[in-house]
């Protein structure tokens, strides 16, 4: 080699040229190697992820339109009914009931400890994972889209799900036919008076 590192023999211009080919190859190899890491993390990453969406189903569906049949013709111009799994202020089901025009018709909330919960395994106790979306047809079929918990079986997904819509389509029935007073605004003076004339009857009847 000469002094500015440059080979002086044909051997040592070989030697030089492999040992550069070989860097090369070897960091086309690693490039290729971390390609491929980043492509397998991205598309575990998307799976994951679609496991969370609601999927079509066929035989929730069969199950969703018998409750339908024995509980309809709804109230109102029910379109789409969703069941989520709430997690804030405590863990509860979720149920509303919209129109076509996506407005609120009617909703309702159970907590999990009184309307079904994980039985089994090391998520016992906890709730079930929903986010249903059903789509109500004139015909009175149901199509829907369920999001899967996998830590639980079908027919226990299914069962407090029908459950819980159960529950809410008959508080709706009752609801549309004994609905609440609307109440008047009334002014916080009168408001106190009244509760200072219910609590005076109160003393004096003697209780």
């Amino acid at each position: 080699m000469s002094t500015d590192n440059e080979p002086l023999t044909p051997g040592e211009a070989r030697a030089r040229e492999a040992r550069t080919w070989r860097e090369l190859w070897i960091g086309l190899a690693v490039m290729a190697v971390v390609v491929v890491l980043l492509i397998l993390v991205v598309m575990e990453m998307r799976y994951r992820d679609s496991l969370d969406d609601p999927r079509p189903s066929a035989a929730l569906d069969e199950s969703m339109t018998a409750l339908m049949s024995d509980l309809g013709p709804l109230p109102g111009d029910a379109d789409t009914i969703e069941l989520a799994t709430r997690r804030d202020g405590g863990a509860r089901y979720q149920v509303v009931i919209r129109d076509d025009d996506g407005e609120r018709l009617f909703s309702m909330a159970r907590g999990v400890e009184t309307t079904g919960a994980i039985e089994h395994g090391r998520r016992a106790g906890e709730p079930i994972n929903y986010r249903i979306e059903l789509s109500l047809a004139d015909d009175g079929s149901v199509t829907g889209a369920y999001r899967p918990d996998r830590g639980v079986p079908v027919e226990r997904y299914r069962d407090v799900a029908a459950a819980v819509l159960r529950q809410a389509l008959v508080a709706w029935h009752a609801h549309a036919s004994h609905p609440l007073p609307s109440g008047d605004e009334t002014s916080p003076q009168t408001i106190q008076e009244g509760w200072d004339a219910v609590m005076d009857e109160t003393r004096a009847s003697g209780h």
